[in-house]
């Protein structure tokens, strides 16, 4: 195998990263890691300890430029893969999507490394993109590089499929620090914070080596083959942003004429642009910015035209940074204020925070300390921005100042003083889109207070506004509050239009975050109208980029794939999804809405029975409320009511939905709290149905009987005729035409005896010894996470190979099963942290298959082989023991019935239960007794001299005499 191959060795005194190791073990569904890092960083020895580390194979290539070339990618990935595999297939494999589909069949799981991922261009690294987004399941793909400039890495971290570490996670930990240089270093303390734990300084230090303490150590060795002139003058280029001859000019850098060349041949950190120009890495900016501050007017002057010459190129952050190196107060305060209207209008906050505590705090004007509170409240720092505030004069606050006071009256609930902040906000004459955004807010709580024919007037008047204007982004805004309050209508087909526009609008906008509170609110829709695998296919790549990119709506998302899990009845997973809700809540300041999801938890508590949780997570929603607002009344009368209603306690759940429909100030609230009380017969569906139905004409849509499932049913069915015929019945059909219902999958599963499974009368075959295993487990469990499935099926062991095992089987055997049928792409889907066979499938397996006891000759074909008769786990045994019990007790019954109107078949049911069970005299008894009565004596006599036989030989005990007289004795 040439080296291009081969897992490095480990060298010698190398620092074993068992925390990252640690890190990478806990992300077993993650299908990329990205180690991106510049020189130093450890990330090919990483990769290769993790190699070491982990249960299977891994395949490595290191990759050179010749990599560029697609065909060259291609034959090495395939020699790298089949290197470790051998031939998966018989066939030659030619390209990479027959590699993929080649490998599903694999034995085990097979990590990739792709080493220096800097030399793929942008055609190779589409080619390892279509890989990644092939792998099979339990398959890795390990990429390390300074830079994955052509790779869409960004967009695998927000699908939640990748994870990325960079120098934050690479650098060594205080314990990895001591552990490199020993306890007894005498390297002092304030050198080792320099180091900043850059692994390759420390390991030098180790080895008694003297390198600079930054990584300024590897920069001058390369400065230093610069010729002497371009290595004195390099430092004034620390004011330019691209190197190039006419940016050094316009800025007044004075460089040799061979400068750029020099640099070139150097080889320093440099990314070359088509023209020629060259972008220095940050790190070689920071080292000569250093360089350049020992000259502090030149370094002033040199800033101060390079801000110039940014602002009047229009790059105002850029002139912004150069007036902040430049100690340019008052031009830093005014580039920033420019600045700020555009971050503001387009809610990047946390690109505004940046920019304003840039800014030191002796240096910010009133006006930008509001906004930097406003800011800090958008963004959740509740705490932070109300000390910004408070010490800030009150009677001098302008409009920023008031809406960030109301923001934080809003998440304490107080409705009434976050209205009155917002109006004082007007007063204050605040720019136009900052106007415009407050009375967006304003209508939104004219909504929540129940005010929601004004709120609906007020936002269409806004929307008029802010589309005359052509500002897109305000437009967006307002759509989207505007929406929220036909949601809360049940207006869903004007909420569904607006929310496309908006989508529309922030696509053009190129606004990610606010696209993604669009996709939010398009996924409780399609929960709303039942298409719920659309809905969890929003969440889980929501749940990726808010993790990474959006904390804020990370708690929403929860929030609705945790609704999605008790939709799907399974309630822990629901319950670990809301208390991961609540907590990210509460870290970004929505205490009031944490109450919400409490109220769940009560629900989902009582599903399961836990009364003394469900009494707790009702106190705990309590405690979230000061003056509680009209929506959480709503809630928690809901909640109890539908508590009350599903443990039969009916005049209980009729009080509280009346208390809904009589205090309620939301119209939709009030019909859903009526059809509820009918549906229990208060008043009758015939007599309530009218009134509903007239309630729903003045909300315009019958939306709102969507929203509680069963419970609402007999309402329906009971109202079911006359002029709401076709209404009820468009309700309980969620107003959709059926979709033409896919073929049914038979999936028989022999478990009793030769383990065996067929799919619509075609044999599948078991891929190893475990495939058998975990079909019949998910066949009789229904759902399970890994953690639940590897426990039962390797007893308890949360061994990391048994995980690998796992998913070397999942992944065997589903290829098994798509090959009976290619229509079902995944037989055995991973949704919402659990495994479940498709729903296509119609599963019929053999140990839960038992005839009734009044079938007597159905009983004779009754199987009594062993359950899994291979399997060791303990959770085989208990289902064998129980599967014998079960067939013995049914036959023995069936045998009993049968003696009394079918004397010959119940002879042959006895018959097999003296096999099964020899020793029990009984049954012996019964079997002769039934032969008497059939007038066969003489095999009567056998049956007890073979009973004889058995019991000495078997159990070295003389069969008992009065069990043979009590067996043969004649029969009246």
């Amino acid at each position: 195998m040439t080296r291009r191959f081969l897992i490095p060795v480990p060298l010698r005194g190398e620092q074993v990263r068992d925390a990252l190791l640690q890190t990478v073990a806990h992300l077993p569904d993650t299908r990329v890691l990205a180690l991106i890092a510049p020189l130093g960083y450890g990330k090919t020895t990483f990769l290769a300890q993790l190699a070491r580390a982990t249960p299977h194979p891994t395949a490595w290539l290191n990759l050179t430029p010749d990599h560029a070339n697609p065909a060259t990618l291609t034959a090495d990935v395939i020699a790298a893969y089949q290197g470790v595999a051998g031939p998966t297939t018989e066939g030659t494999i030619g390209d990479l999507n027959a590699l993929a589909r080649a490998l599903v069949h694999a034995e085990q799981n097979i990590d990739l490394v792709l080493d220096n991922i800097e030399c793929l261009s942008p055609s190779t690294a589409q080619l390892a993109g279509q890989l990644a987004d092939q792998l099979p399941d339990g398959f890795r793909l390990f990429l390390a590089g300074h830079h994955a400039e052509h790779l869409p890495l960004t967009t695998w971290v927000a699908q939640g499929v990748a994870a990325l570490l960079g120098p934050e996670q690479l650098r060594f930990s205080a314990e990895e620090v001591t552990a490199t240089l020993g306890v007894d270093s005498d390297v002092e303390p304030a050198q080792l914070d320099r180091l900043d734990g850059w692994p390759v300084a420390i390991s030098l230090l180790r080895r008694g080596s003297t390198p600079s303490l930054t990584f300024s150590s590897l920069l001058n060795r390369l400065l230093q083959t610069l010729p002497a002139d371009v290595a004195a003058a390099l430092p004034e280029a620390a004011a330019l942003h691209v190197w190039s001859e006419r940016h050094a000019t316009l800025t007044g850098c004075d460089l040799p004429a061979d400068w750029l060349q020099a640099t070139r041949a150097a080889g320093l950190p440099l990314t070359p642009l088509p023209d020629g120009s060259l972008v220095p890495h940050a790190v070689l900016t920071e080292e000569l910015e250093r360089r350049l501050r020992r000259t502090p007017a030149r370094h002033q002057a040199l800033h101060r035209a390079a801000g110039q010459l940014a602002e009047r190129d229009g790059h105002l952050v850029r002139a912004y940074q150069h007036a902040l190196h430049a100690n340019a107060t008052e031009d830093a305060v005014r580039l920033l204020t420019a600045l700020s209207g555009p971050y503001e209008r387009h809610q990047e906050y946390e690109a505004l925070q940046k920019l304003l505590e840039a800014l030191p705090v002796g240096c910010r004007p009133g006006h930008l300390q509001e906004l930097l509170a406003l800011t800090l409240m958008h963004r959740g720092r509740v705490d932070a921005a109300t000390h910004i505030l408070q010490e800030l004069p009150a009677d001098q606050l302008g409009p920023r100042g008031h809406y960030a006071l109301a923001l934080r009256a809003g998440r304490h609930g107080q409705l009434d003083v976050q209205r009155t902040y917002l109006h004082l906000a007007l007063t204050r004459q605040p720019p136009l889109h900052l106007a415009w955004m407050i009375r967006g807010l304003d209508g939104a709580l004219l909504a929540a207070q129940g005010q929601t024919t004004q709120a609906i007037e007020d936002l269409q008047r806004l929307l008029r506004e802010t589309a005359a204007s052509g500002d897109r982004a305000a437009q967006a805004d307002t759509l989207y509050i505007l929406q929220s309050v036909y949601a809360a209508s049940s207006r869903h087909h004007e909420q569904r239009q607006a929310l496309q526009l908006a989508a529309t609008l922030h696509q053009s906008l190129d606004r990610p975050r606010a696209a993604a509170r669009v996709q939010l609110d398009l996924a409780e829709m399609n929960a709303l109208h039942g298409d719920l695998d659309a809905a969890q296919a929003i969440l889980n790549d929501l749940e990726g980029y808010c993790r990474t990119h959006h904390p804020p709506l990370l708690p929403f998302v929860l929030e609705q794939q945790a609704d999605l899990d008790q939709r799907a009845q399974s309630h822990e997973g629901a319950l670990r999804r809301y208390r991961e809700a609540v907590s990210a809540y509460q870290a970004v300041g929505h205490y009031l809405l944490s109450g919400r999801v409490w109220l769940k938890q009560a629900a989902t508590h009582a599903e399961l029975g836990d009364q003394a949780q469900t009494d707790h997570a009702l106190a705990m929603a309590d405690l979230t409320q000061g003056e509680p607002a009209s929506w959480y009344h709503d809630a928690r009368q809901f909640t109890l009511g539908r508590l009350a209603h599903r443990r039969g306690a009916h005049d209980l759940a009729v009080h509280h939905y009346r208390q809904v429909g009589t205090q309620s100030p939301d119209l939709t609230h009030q019909v859903r709290a009526r059809a509820l009380r009918s549906a229990l017969g208060d008043p009758a569906p015939e007599q309530a149905a009218t009134g509903v139905f007239d309630m729903l004409d003045k909300l315009g849509t019958d939306d709102p009987l969507r929203r509680d499932g069963a419970l609402i049913r007999p309402f329906l069915h009971a109202a079911h005729n006359g002029d709401h015929l076709t209404r009820c019945a468009a309700v309980l059909s969620d107003q959709r035409p059926e979709p033409a219902a896919p073929t049914s999958l038979h999936l028989e599963i022999r478990a009793l005896g030769a383990v065996s499974f067929r799919v619509n009368g075609e044999a599948g075959r078991f891929p190893m010894s475990k495939g058998a295993e975990l079909l019949s487990w998910l066949a009789l469990h229904g759902t399970g996470n890994r953690e639940q499935i590897v426990t039962d099926l390797w007893d308890g062991s949360n061994d990391p190979r048994h995980h690998e095992y796992f998913r070397v089987a999942v992944r065997r055997l589903r290829a098994v099963m798509r090959d009976l049928n290619p229509g079902v792409t995944d037989p055995i889907p991973y949704h919402a942290g659990v495994y479940r066979l498709h729903p296509q499938y119609v599963v019929a397996i053999d140990v839960k298959s038992l005839p009734e006891v009044t079938d007597s000759r159905a009983w004779l074909d009754v199987s009594l082989d062993a359950f899994l008769p291979e399997a060791e786990s303990e959770w085989a045994r208990a289902w064998r023991e129980r599967a014998r019990h079960d067939r013995l007790t049914g036959l023995t019954e069936a045998a009993r019935l049968a003696t009394r109107q079918e004397l010959p078949v119940a002879a042959q049911l006895y018959a097999r239960l003296h096999e099964a069970e020899p020793d029990d005299a009984d049954l012996l008894i019964a079997y002769c007794q039934t032969l008497l009565r059939l007038d066969r004596r003489q095999e009567a006599a056998r049956v007890v001299q073979r009973h004889a036989v058995v019991m000495q030989r078997d159990f070295g005990v003389e069969s008992d005499p009065a069990i043979a007289e009590r067996a043969l004795r004649p029969t009246t």
